[in-house]
């Protein structure tokens, strides 16, 4: 007899149960009666060893995330009483998040504790928090170039001297157009780039996550109110980049052992 038996066979008392459905509680969880003035002692600290592991962690890669996965996860041929190893890959307007459960329900009717969870660190990459932040924002010609000097990171050589270039040299350009009136005349400023209008950057949305992307910007000038020239750029398909980190995600652990994933 182990010592949690013998320590359940001394503290067994009469109970009378007031009031409750016993066949409901056959059909539904598990329910503990306490007495007045008596508390719950969880007598798994007392033992040599804990039956099952309860833990939250959080790791900052994915290579050591994947690693985890497999160092912990259940081999499902040698029963299912500890659950399976479940990941959820969640797409947000705002990013992705990635958790996996090691210990989840097998079925509806084979629940498990959920008790052993893993999380990926998802801090966006604080370049591309930068690019990400200015996308669609209008600035000045001086913000532009100082924008683009600071996070040159993303664009190859040749193309940041190209786009800076591009920018130092946008011109206005006065077109007189004829109004509905014979002979006369009104006039509008036009801006336009000498060189170019879209460049490509490359980017890792991710710390934790080795996925990079190239996409392409279109770059756009106007004259304010006021007649001061302005400057943006569009991140093309802007929303669809989670989206394509949440398949790469999914393809890279689809090739973890004993993992499903959703």
């Amino acid at each position: 007899m182990s010592i949690i038996d013998t320590l359940l066979s001394k503290l067994t008392r009469e109970t009378t149960f007031k009031d409750l459905d016993l066949e409901a509680v056959k059909e539904g969880p598990a329910v503990s009666v306490v007495h007045q003035n008596e508390k719950l002692i969880d007598l798994e600290d007392y033992l040599e060893q804990p039956r099952r592991i309860k833990a939250d962690i959080e790791l900052c890669e994915l290579h050591a995330f994947g690693q985890y996965i497999e160092s912990y996860g259940h081999d499902q041929s040698l029963g299912t009483h500890l659950g399976q190893a479940t990941a959820f890959i969640n797409l947000r307007p705002t990013g992705v998040d990635v958790e996996c459960i090691l210990d989840y329900h097998m079925a509806i009717n084979e629940p498990s504790h959920c008790t052993h969870r893993v999380t990926l660190d998802t801090t966006i990459d604080k370049s591309f928090s930068v690019w990400s932040q200015h996308d669609n924002q209008w600035m000045t010609q001086s913000d532009m170039i100082n924008l683009l000097k600071k996070h040159n990171n993303a664009l190859a050589d040749e193309a940041f001297s190209e786009l800076i270039a591009a920018i130092e040299q946008v011109k206005s350009k006065t077109k007189r157009e004829s109004t509905q009136r014979a002979g006369e005349t009104s006039s509008s400023k036009a801006v336009f780039f000498e060189m170019i209008e879209t460049f490509e950057f490359k980017f890792r949305p991710y710390y934790s996550m080795p996925f990079t992307y190239q996409t392409k910007a279109d770059l756009y000038a106007q004259l304010n109110e006021s007649g001061r020239l302005e400057l943006k750029y569009s991140i093309r398909n802007a929303h669809k980049i989670f989206e394509h980190v949440a398949d790469d995600l999914r393809l890279r652990l689809g090739t973890v052992e004993n993992l499903t994933v959703f």
